[in-house]
């Protein structure tokens, strides 16, 4: 097949062949295959590894291979293949959908033993292995070298899944994506010969792997190998020493939570709310705006919660931050609340700051939780008739469920200044991510929280066909939060396909990564990329 990519294709099978191999060391060549450790049915660990964060998704594969290093998840791919096994991959076990654990899974990679951060001089880069969580990659980045990457705020989000999905979280309005940061992946691939090989794969303009290192900017995970390492270095670094080589994140910050509570909104305030949320994204996502530093979510809980709540972080150290919060927290509440609701907010160090906003949510951090999640990117900020569809689901009697929201998260800043196409994130344009959810523990309310949730996301972009096409109001969907209703004919009637709602026009040259480096489908789940 001829595509766009294709004369660099020759470089490709090349590297699939041998170029970009990770160079093993003597005493390992010579040694036995490292094997990683094997937890069948049998097994006690079996229960807690074939089940992830959301309890809804459950799988009953033969086994679980749990390496510790590269060369035993190597061994373990190769097991997999040569025993016709249908394998998936876990990282932190967060993926909202049934992509890693479902009927069809047979055999499982748990990379939750690969959790060792590091830097090394002769790269200028860290390196994090794919399982480690989120804060605990925050914790020894800053307390080690005084850096961090700009990575979501969910405490125990596994970093494999993360970063290749795109990544965001407070810090990316000031400095971008987390993929913005990723100087290169560790891969376990699998070529055309049906043998495990690990690769690197690097920014580098030279590097013949490039495209491999492309996929994983925003293609998610399961679609081309096993993720064992990310080697992260910022572009244009400012210095040799390890702190000049990566986001130094603000030495405070000022953390504001105000609630707003259900009994001082009426429907006309309720959308107003939405209406100055909107507008004051759109006027302020520039990539030069002031407000890069602001960031936060605005989480609007079922009435039954009592309140809304504006959480709102900014760096302490730009000029005027207490103002700008200020006027940020009054533009937001112009017409829906009195200010006086607005309390001072805390000063805290940066990352006291993170591990305290990462860990607040008593339901995310039960064990027992299952949830339903629909997610939109918007360029503009929802219309009135939207916001009144939202006030009416917040308000029903269908549901008395306290983590039944929606959530606006703000996005815009220097996320705009990479282009669409310079990595597999599309949706550069952005101003805010829109995730509409419940959280339950009892298997008992499925329905009615599935329902709930699924019932307000189509309502909302009706208009477009029950999901948010992208046009000049919404762009589509994150991968790092799939949507199996995307795929659906029954759900998504917008005549879109579900990765032109992911991945837009990157979608091509996706297909072509994943003919070249998975040219046997291994890696595949319900919305993986699909070979052309």
């Amino acid at each position: 097949m001829t595509t766009r990519f294709g004369r660099r294709s020759a470089l490709r099978v090349m590297s699939v062949t041998g170029v970009g191999l990770l160079a093993a060391t003597p005493e390992a060549a010579a040694a036995p295959a490292a094997a990683p450790a094997y937890v069948d049915r049998d097994d006690p660990r079996y229960d807690e590894l074939t089940t992830g964060v959301n309890q809804r998704w459950v799988a009953e594969p033969e086994y679980i291979a749990v390496p510790r290093t590269t060369e035993e998840v190597v061994a373990a791919v190769q097991r997999a293949v040569d025993e016709h096994k249908t394998l998936s991959v876990r990282s932190g076990g967060h993926c909202l959908a049934d992509h890693v654990f479902n009927d069809s899974v047979t055999a499982v990679v748990d990379m939750s033993a690969m959790t060792h951060v590091s830097y090394d001089a002769q790269r200028g880069a860290f390196g994090v292995e794919a399982g480690a969580l989120l804060l605990n990659v925050y914790d020894e980045l800053y307390k080690s070298w005084g850096v961090t990457i700009p990575g979501g705020f969910c405490y125990s989000v596994g970093i494999g899944g993360h970063v290749c999905g795109g990544g965001f979280g407070l810090l990316s309005r000031r400095d971008g994506l987390t993929v913005d940061h990723l100087y290169g992946v560790e891969i376990v691939v699998v070529g055309p010969d049906r043998v495990a090989r690990a690769v690197l794969a690097t920014r580098e303009p030279g590097d013949p792997l490039r495209d491999l290192w492309w996929g994983n900017t925003g293609g998610g995970g399961g679609n081309f190998g096993v993720i064992t390492r990310y080697w992260f270095r910022s572009p244009g670094v400012r210095g040799p020493a390890p702190r000049d080589q990566l986001v130094n994140p603000p030495e405070k910050v000022l953390v504001s939570a105000v609630p707003v509570p259900w009994a001082a909104l009426t429907e006309e305030r309720f959308v107003r709310l939405l209406r100055n949320v909107g507008r004051w994204y759109e006027a302020n996502s520039a990539v030069d705006s002031p407000y890069i530093a602001l960031s936060g979510s605005v989480t609007l809980t079922h009435a039954s919660s009592g309140a809304l709540t504006l959480l709102t972080q900014i760096d302490a150290g730009v000029t005027d931050a207490r103002t700008l919060l200020d006027d940020y927290l009054r533009a937001l509440l112009d017409g829906v609340a009195d200010a006086s609701i607005i309390t001072p907010p805390k000063l805290f160090p940066w990352l006291r700051a993170t591990r305290l906003l990462s860990t607040g949510s008593a339901i995310g951090n039960n064990p027992a939780v299952r949830s339903d999640n629909h997610a939109a990117y918007h360029l503009r900020g929802h219309t009135d008739e939207q916001a009144a569809i939202i006030y009416g689901a917040l308000t029903s009697d269908e549901i008395h469920n306290h983590h039944a929201m929606v959530v606006i998260n703000p996005v815009g800043g220097r996320v705009g200044a990479v282009g669409p196409a310079d990595t597999a994130v599309a949706q550069r344009g952005a101003i805010m991510k829109v995730l509409y959810q419940s959280l339950w523990t009892d298997p008992a309310d499925d329905a009615v929280n599935i329902a709930w949730a699924t019932r307000l996301f189509r309502a909302v972009y009706a208009d477009t066909g029950n999901v948010p096409v992208p046009n000049d109001r919404t762009d589509g969907c994150y991968i790092n939060y799939p949507d199996t209703g995307a795929a659906d004919p029954d759900a998504n009637l917008s005549g879109i396909p579900w990765h032109e709602l992911y991945y837009k026009g990157n979608y091509a040259r996706l297909q072509y990564v994943k003919s070249v480096w998975d040219p046997h489908d291994i890696f595949h789940h319900p919305q993986s990329i699909r070979l052309p």
